[in-house]
């Protein structure tokens, strides 16, 4: 795998661990305390009910098993050293201010109220899969989509010597 290859790879894992408002599979927790209304707490709150933590540790993997498949000699070890590096609360930490900039206290009180309710709760166990499937889908999409732009680049190309 070239560096320009991982290096993209690296950043796009890296933004979708940031968009932990898509929850991963968590244990639901119970509603948040009346006393919870500082922003900071509520948006710790909220990425705690969507699993926002186990999100990025679940994208992590994902990017090492590519990383893993790209170093076959390294030794399972290694790749268990470096998974047990990964630290959710960091992730958190740095999401946590985002939150708080981009959504008010009452988005993320609404928010909490919805990921504590019995429909919430299931869509957190049931949205792993989608977004699952929505990558598949979204990484077929994007290379069909890049055989036809390169196409149109190559016939472009051919119909203009001088580009």
């Amino acid at each position: 795998m070239s560096l320009m290859k991982t290096s993209r790879l690296v950043s796009l894992a890296l933004a979708l661990a940031l968009c932990i408002a898509l929850p991963a599979v968590a244990d639901p927790a119970p509603p948040a305390p009346a006393t919870a209304a500082k922003p900071e707490g509520l948006a710790r709150k909220l990425i705690e009910l969507t699993g926002g933590g186990s999100l990025g540790k679940q994208v992590m993997g994902q990017m090492m098993e590519m990383f893993r498949s790209s170093n076959p000699s390294l030794p399972d070890e290694f790749w268990t050293e470096v998974m047990a590096s990964v630290d959710e609360e960091e992730l958190v930490s740095l999401a946590v201010p985002i939150y708080v900039k981009n959504l008010t206290v009452d988005e993320m009180q609404a928010a909490i109220d919805f990921y504590s309710s019995p429909h919430g709760r299931s869509l957190v166990t049931k949205l792993p899969v989608i977004v699952q499937e929505s990558m598949t889908a979204g990484q077929k999409w994007g290379e069909q989509l890049g055989r036809q732009i390169y196409e149109k680049i190559t016939k472009y190309k051919q119909s203009h010597p001088e580009a």
